[in-house]
């Protein structure tokens, strides 16, 4: 997200010119869009909101106006935040509670024996439904983002209490749990790769402060700033 600091922060008024403007809320209810106004006045600019639509359109595929759920977590950790698997299901409920608290019908007792293969079709198919639109993306976003430097200081003090003896460092598999209760927004192999990169003397210490910093310039936002032709060095 944009630096707070620098940037000018759209109101009610200026959101909801903002938001008419956008093609994915093109038929939303007058309530609906002074909803967003109110979750989001004085929280964003101009470039926050650009930020989202075009995270958006790289998610939705297809152009359907909808996304997997599944892709929430990660869509929210390209925002430079930091929820774990619980935090988003209980957003998910929260912006799509229709999908996420729909009961499961109870088998007939005529229906002793059903077919296995129809049974995960119906499950693969019932998951497939589980997505939300932009406006159900937006309310996310709007319940959930803060500001990553907001979300430094919280991860910081959260190392802290693992520094018993106060040495500003951390070891790695204290860093390996904090990371694996991300849940599904990060694999093994990204959680090996950030390890790699935060134990630079290789003694399986972690100077926390500095990992917290480095993550937050290797955030999408931050690269924004920077020339391109940094991260690829061509000889």
């Amino acid at each position: 997200m944009s630096d707070r600091s620098a940037v000018v922060k759209l109101n009610k008024e200026t959101l909801e010119a903002s938001f008419l403007q956008i093609d994915y809320l093109k038929g939303l209810k007058k309530d609906q869009i002074a909803g967003l106004c109110k979750l989001f006045d004085g929280k964003i600019s101009d470039d926050d909101l650009e930020e989202f639509e075009k995270l958006y359109r790289a998610v939705d595929t297809e152009g359907a106006n909808q996304f997997p759920v599944s892709q929430l977590g990660p869509v929210l950790r390209m925002l430079q935040q930091l929820p774990t698997e619980e935090e988003i299901a209980k957003l998910i409920e929260t912006v799509n509670p229709k999908k996420s608290n729909e009961k499961k019908s109870e088998p007939k007792k005529s229906e002793k024996k059903a077919d296995p293969k129809s049974s995960k079709a119906n499950m693969e198919e019932a998951e497939e439904v589980e997505k939300i639109d932009f406006f159900k993306y937006l309310l996310a976003l709007g319940l959930y983002v803060r500001d990553p430097s907001e979300i430094a200081d919280e991860v910081k003090k959260a190392f802290e209490i693992l520094d018993r003896n106060k040495q500003k460092y951390i070891m790695t598999a204290d860093l390996r749990e904090f990371l694996s209760k991300l849940g599904d927004c990060l694999t093994d192999e990204e959680i090996d790769e950030m390890i790699k990169l935060a134990d630079v003397e290789g003694n399986g210490q972690i100077r926390y402060e500095e990992f917290v910093d480095m993550m937050t310039n290797l955030s999408p936002d931050k690269k924004k700033g920077k020339k391109k032709g940094k991260k690829k060095k061509k000889k």
